[in-house]
């Protein structure tokens, strides 16, 4: 789970009872322990447990700013002190976990009802609410089709459309079971759009959707969509706005926007013009568009949106902007400011931070003799390596098995050192593989097995043999044929 470092976790930690990676995709995922912090202090309410499909549903519950976007509806419908027959709609809600979050909080306040294009899709949702005690209706039918046969004007809307071309189903199906069959909640036909257009839900909501006075719906885009949806939310008539409450959050790949009759006339170009611009102007103080620097057309414009983006904090910024400092693109290349920006985005938990600055420490790319620019400093190198080593991150791992290969740091001094030479060993590291026959034959982190220290000895000879280092694999052997002759 996802957390914007330097903010209090708002939400419980997804206890994941299966790895999706590994999991195949006919098989669920079972999601339990999941409660929003209302009050930024203790998990106020309920706590829910879901069974998703690996394929899709768990994409929407691996970043947690979607739950905060539920806990932020949650107020807002509540702020809005709807009539006593209110309904909220999940407009394509798939598996159902936003319509069950919502209605577990929001209880009597209003109705919430899941729509889905998708039968198999509502079969998973109703199991959800059955084993969680909400009162969620089903709907199942196309876009807003089945909301306007109720008569019933919706006060709320919540819709997250599909909107990645590239999550298209082609043959084989990536959606399909190995007979064919569509994974529950991901359904072929609720992924197909004209041509593969992106903004297509986006353009039928927008057109098609019919709200109560006074009513709020709440749209998910994909960042790199912004733009056009906004063009086509006002060019439709709705008010639209980047709700203040979710600026801040980053390391999602979508954000919401608020939409709210009545907007600007298609045919007043100046009311047009102001709903785009009042809409970009809350998009482009958000955080996570400043990191990923959308719209910009050269380095430069880019390098200043991570400026921004840093100066503000973010460390996702900060590593952006250190990267930018370090290659020079669009700012002046200077390695203090870039170790300064490092070290920050390090401290904010950014991983690719603290192995750049690891790099930088180390001297990474640097002749022996150039002393020019940020100064080496292998301890703390290994330091910041080990921070990222620690979280798997395989590039750090070998960078810190060549400080340990080359004498600049002492292996002993690491718990973890020998798995990490062990793992570089197995991905035939010579290097890797003479260090582990150094921990062998002493017991450095392992017991002492002289028989496991011949048979790497043996690899990594030949290792050094195939690179052209052929007096070091001699040398190699030479200590085969000591050991052997000792009886080893």
């Amino acid at each position: 789970l996802h957390c914007d470092p330097g903010w209090e976790p708002w939400l419980q930690r997804l206890h994941l009872l299966q790895d999706p990676s590994s999991v195949p995709r006919t098989q669920r995922l079972e999601v339990g322990g999941l409660g929003l912090f209302l009050d930024r202090g203790a998990v106020i309410g309920p706590t829910l447990s879901f069974s998703l499909d690996t394929g899709s549903a768990y994409y929407w519950m691996r970043y947690n700013g979607y739950l905060r976007w539920a806990e932020y509806i949650i107020e807002a419908v509540r702020e809005a002190s709807p009539p006593s027959d209110a309904l909220l709609v999940d407009l394509g809600g798939g598996s159902g976990w936003m319509s069950a979050l919502l209605k577990a909080h929001l209880g009597s306040t209003c109705d919430v009802v899941c729509t889905d294009i998708a039968e198999e899709a509502l079969e998973l949702a109703r199991e959800n609410f059955a084993r969680n005690g909400v009162s969620v209706a089903t709907v199942q039918g196309d876009m807003v089709e089945p909301i306007r046969q109720r008569g019933q004007l919706p006060n709320f809307f919540f819709f997250y459309p599909p909107q990645d071309s590239t999550a298209l189903n082609t043959s084989p199906s990536p959606s399909a079971t190995s007979d064919g069959a569509a994974l529950r909640g991901s359904p072929d036909v609720a992924l197909l759009t004209p041509e593969g257009d992106a903004t297509h839900f986006h353009r039928r909501f927008c057109q098609e959707a019919d709200i109560a006075p006074d009513g709020i719906a709440w749209l998910a885009v994909d960042w790199g969509l912004l733009s056009a949806v906004v063009d086509i939310c006002c060019g439709a008539g709705w008010r639209v706005e980047m709700p203040e409450a979710v600026r801040g959050m980053t390391n999602s790949p979508s954000t919401l926007l608020e939409l709210r009759r009545p907007g600007p006339s298609a045919e007043n170009a100046d009311a047009m013009a102001e709903c785009v611009a009042t809409a970009m102007q809350g998009v482009e103080d958000s955080t996570e568009y400043q990191n990923r620097a959308i719209g910009t057309r050269s380095d430069a414009e880019r390098a200043e949106r991570y400026r921004i983006s840093a100066e503000r904090g973010n460390p996702a910024g900060q590593l952006n902007l250190g990267s930018a400092l370090i290659s020079g693109q669009g700012v002046p290349r200077d390695e203090d400011a870039a170790a300064e920006n490092f070290y920050k985005a390090a401290m904010g938990g950014q991983v690719e931070a603290q192995v750049n600055l690891g790099k930088l420490l180390m001297g990474v790319g640097k002749r022996d003799d150039d002393e020019s620019g940020f100064p080496r400093n292998n301890r703390a190198a290994a330091e910041f390596l080990r921070m990222a080593a620690m979280q798997g991150h395989e590039k750090a791992q070998a960078l810190l098995v060549s400080l340990y290969a080359d004498g600049h740091v002492d292996p002993s001094s690491d718990m973890e050192a020998a798995r990490w030479i062990r793992r570089m060993a197995e991905r035939a590291d010579a290097d890797a593989q003479v260090l582990l026959v150094k921990m062998l034959l002493q017991g450095q982190g392992m017991e002492k097995d002289t028989s496991e220290a011949l048979l790497w000895l043996r690899r990594a000879a030949a290792l050094k043999s195939k690179s052209g280092e052929q007096a070091m694999a001699d040398g190699l052997m030479n200590m085969v044929l000591h050991l052997e002759g000792a009886g080893g």
